[in-house]
């Protein structure tokens, strides 16, 4: 099981594939930072392409 901490508060989110977590991070996105995550439906697909890659990057190296 991996845990990385959220990039805007202290939680920490878990799971054990990158999809888990990310499904697990969009959850907590959604309920805790939904002004943030609405922005971040506005900008262009390349930037929220490029924030799942680092995410998996990320991911990855814990």
């Amino acid at each position: 099981m991996k845990k990385l901490k959220c990039d805007l508060c202290e939680v920490e989110i878990s799971g054990e594939t990158f999809e888990e977590w990310s499904a697990a991070m969009q959850a907590h996105y959604a309920e805790v930072h939904a002004d943030a995550m609405n922005e971040m439906m506005t900008r262009p697909k390349e930037e929220g392409d490029k924030w799942m890659e680092d995410a998996k990057a990320r991911f990855d190296t814990v």
